[in-house]
C-alpha cells in the first residue's frame, strides 16, 4: 500500500468517525430533541416515545442546538429569538479584563430595527464585550463624533 493510499483510506475513516448531530421531531409531542447520531437510543427526551422524524442534520452539536431552541420556540417570537441568537454569535465572550471596542460594532448591537440606541442597550452590549467604559461616556463620544442623533434623554438615533 503506497503512501497516497494510506492517506485517502484514513481520510475516509476519519469522515466516518466524525460524529454528526440529529434533530428530531417527536411524533406524539411536537417537541424536537438533538441525538448524536451515533447514539442507538432516539426516543424523545420529553415524553420517552420513540416516534420521531429528523428534521435537520449537524456538524456542530451548538448548530444542532440552536436548531432545537428555534423549533421549540413559539412561532410568535421565534424570528426576535432569531436576531438575538445572531447578534449573540457575534458578541466575544472570551474571559478578558477589558478590551478595547469598536464603536461602529457597539451601536449595530445596540441598536433595534428602526436604528435607536438607549442607555441600557449600550450597557449591555459594553458588558457582554467586557468593557470598562460606562454607557454615558461611550454614547456622549459617539455623539460628539456626529453617529448619533439626541432624541431624548437615554434615547438616540443612528445616523
Amino acid at each position: 500500500m503506497d503512501f497516497e493510499q494510506l492517506l485517502n483510506n484514513l481520510r475516509v475513516l476519519n469522515g466516518i468517525m466524525e460524529t454528526t448531530w440529529v434533530v428530531r421531531l417527536c411524533t406524539p409531542c411536537g417537541r424536537a430533541y438533538g441525538k448524536s447520531s451515533r447514539s442507538k437510543d432516539i426516543r424523545c427526551l420529553h415524553c420517552n416515545h420513540s416516534e420521531n422524524e429528523i428534521i435537520s442534520r449537524h456538524n456542530k452539536p451548538e448548530d444542532a442546538q440552536k436548531a432545537v431552541t428555534l423549533h421549540n420556540t413559539p412561532p410568535e417570537i421565534r424570528d426576535e429569538l432569531q436576531q438575538w441568537m445572531d447578534k449573540s454569535a457575534e458578541l466575544d465572550f472570551r474571559p478578558s479584563r477589558t478590551r478595547n471596542v469598536d464603536g461602529e460594532r457597539v451601536l449595530s448591537l445596540a441598536a433595534d430595527n428602526e436604528g435607536i440606541v438607549t442607555l441600557e442597550s449600550v450597557q449591555m452590549v459594553l458588558d457582554q464585550m467586557r468593557s470598562k467604559i460606562t454607557s454615558e461616556n461611550f454614547l456622549d463620544a459617539a455623539n460628539a463624533a456626529g453617529e448619533l442623533l439626541f432624541i431624548e434623554p437615554g434615547v438616540w438615533r443612528l445616523l
